[in-house]
């Protein structure tokens, strides 16, 4: 019972440094980001947070991980319900954007972030791209299942067209990084959900 108390301890605790090097990351960027303050902030010092993460490297491909789950969990309430369409399902993804860009901004900051960062690091940039085929692949199997069930055209090429939605779902939380206008972010994600539509549907 003590072994299993203490590791649950050591796991709260890796996971704290890791939420705050998350949160210090969408804040001060790559630059601001130091293990010292990360280490001040969760009251360790800095020998307890290389006990867990000996290199910065290794803490930031924590915060990796620990952005996947954030993007597993959904913004905007589920679609529910037995039968379901493709259609549906991708409109309750431009959804979920909205609603997470309004109110978890700072999970578009971090992969800003590390995607800046990949262009210098080829580890990292190898990472992100795993990230990415997750979401990618989400993507191309509701379209496939929409060419199955006769609403998106049967030559599109489910994956080609989930990568190029997700660029362009990227693209407009990027752009509402520097402009973080609810209105005008409702706008653009409208737009691009009724153009994503229109092109897979005709």
């Amino acid at each position: 019972m003590e072994g299993q108390r203490s590791r649950g301890a050591r796991a709260d605790r890796r996971r704290e440094l890791i939420r705050i090097a998350y949160h210090q990351l969408a804040e001060r960027g790559f630059e601001g980001l130091r293990v010292r303050d990360v280490a001040n902030a969760a009251g360790v010092n800095i020998a307890t947070l290389h006990y867990y993460f000996p290199t910065k490297e290794a803490l930031i491909y924590a915060v990796i991980g620990y952005l996947a789950e954030q993007f597993q969990v959904p913004a905007a309430e589920p679609v529910s319900g037995e039968n379901v369409s493709a259609l549906e399902e991708l409109r309750w993804e431009f959804a979920d954007l909205r609603e997470r860009i309004r109110t978890a901004p700072e999970q578009i900051a971090v992969l800003a972030e590390l995607h800046a960062r990949a262009r210098r690091d080829p580890n990292l940039a190898a990472a992100l791209r795993g990230l990415d085929a997750g979401w990618q692949g989400y993507l191309a199997s509701i379209i496939e299942r929409g060419i199955r069930e006769g609403i998106f055209r049967s030559d599109v090429e489910p994956f080609q067209a989930a990568e190029a939605i997700v660029a362009q779902m990227k693209g407009i939380g990027y752009q509402l990084l520097s402009d973080p206008d609810p209105v005008r972010a409702d706008r653009l994600v409208a737009e691009l959900a009724e153009q994503v539509e229109r092109w897979l549907r005709h």
